[in-house]
């Protein structure tokens, strides 16, 4: 069997389980209103989930490389789903707001678990990662189009059955992966070129500052439209911003074929600096969203294709938890910025990480030119 063909069963995996994910994160922001009532928290105190579940996510992360290093990339994608299933029918079922705090914190240790198994295994083929990348990550998108609208249409008030119904889910997850073949993943170092410690750092702030963008976004867009359109409207139409996300990243695999990500990660975060300010004026806000999400959707991919093809994708791990880490730091930051200024900051906010995403990713392109240049001269 050629190695194409003996990669599709991890494509099959990584792609249900992305698309679970997606479902489970998006579920946090349109839950908020419910969440605040249920357990009668402060707009500060209800983000506090989501830092929980993206910490977990941190720590299993941070250990990726050891798991798959000692289960392999099948017993890794087997436990991962089965953490999810724990944390999030106990988000569910949890009467007390601490108990919900700890079983996030569970369930994010398997969703960053499943994050790093698939993308550290699809880093490790340079040549073809950036389209596959964008293709499987898009299915982080659909699942993300349709977690609002689960909320959305469960009855009014009903806090536990979103989480409980992802925790179901996660169990055809487990089932699909233990199909997987028993294999590891390798690749040859790619990270003995000058400054490469340098390079790793700055690819993990890029991932910090793109990621705050958009889990900022896609957990605070009913926040800022609930006002004008009410909580239920808001967060349907969360589901835009993700639908636009998953298109922008089924659109990055062809663009990522054709442009090479030095280009395509720094053009995307341009255009998502424009769609945040657009967010500030009032009758273009869910417009701005959904622009802003198609073009956020091939920036993570694209960007893990490209920290691939300049550096072992071994320490990948640690740009991958930079990006977890921003999501847990734009929680408390977004729920200060609403509580001082009113929801008209989210937008506001938004439009500066984006801008600093912006500005890393230029950083970045400029580093590897030099990288390269001392590399030609050795």
């Amino acid at each position: 069997m050629s190695a194409p063909r003996r990669e599709i069963p991890l494509h099959v995996v990584g792609a249900v389980a992305l698309a679970l994910q997606g479902i489970y994160i998006s579920s946090y922001g349109p839950s908020y209103p419910q969440l605040l009532r249920h357990f009668d928290l402060s707009q500060a105190e209800v983000g506090l989930i989501a830092s929980a579940n993206f910490l977990g996510s941190t720590l299993a992360v941070l250990s990726a490389t050891w798991l798959i290093g000692r289960l392999g990339t099948r017993r890794l994608l087997i436990v991962a789903p089965l953490l999810l299933a724990v944390g999030a029918i106990g988000i569910g079922l949890t009467p007390t707001w601490s108990l919900a705090l700890l079983f996030a914190l569970i369930a994010g240790a398997g969703a960053g678990s499943v994050t790093s198994g698939i993308n550290i295994s699809l880093a490790s083929l340079p040549d073809r990662s950036a389209p596959i990348l964008n293709a499987v990550n898009a299915m982080f998108g659909l699942g993300c189009v349709l977690g609002p609208l689960l909320v959305a249409l469960l009855p009014g008030g009903a806090v536990r059955w979103p989480f409980i119904v992802v925790g179901g889910l996660a169990f055809v997850v487990l089932a699909c992966a233990r199909q997987l073949p028993r294999v590891t993943p390798t690749s040859p170092p790619r990270d003995t070129a000058v400054r490469a410690k340098r390079g790793v750092t700055l690819f993990t702030v890029l991932l910090v500052l793109y990621v705050m963008t958009e889990v900022g976004a896609g957990s605070w867009m009913t926040t800022h439209l609930a006002p004008g359109l009410g909580a239920r409207t808001a967060a349907a139409l969360v589901s835009g911003f993700w639908l636009a996300f998953m298109l922008g990243r089924f659109a990055g695999a062809p663009l990522a074929a054709r442009f090479p990500p030095q280009i395509l990660v720094p053009g995307a975060a341009l255009v998502a600096v424009l769609a945040a300010g657009l967010a500030t004026l009032p009758g273009l806000q869910v417009l701005a969203y959904v622009l802003l999400g198609f073009v956020l959707g091939p920036i993570f991919p694209t960007t893990v294709a490209w920290y691939g093809q300049h550096l072992t994708p071994r320490r990948l791990p640690i740009a991958l938890a930079g990006g977890s880490i921003g999501a847990v730091m734009v929680q408390p930051l977004m729920g200060a910025a609403v509580n001082s200024f009113g929801v008209s900051a989210i937008p506001v906010t938004l439009v500066a990480l984006a801008g600093c995403t912006l500005a890393l990713s230029v950083w970045v392109r400029w580093f590897q030119r030099g990288v390269e240049a001392d590399t030609a001269t050795t």
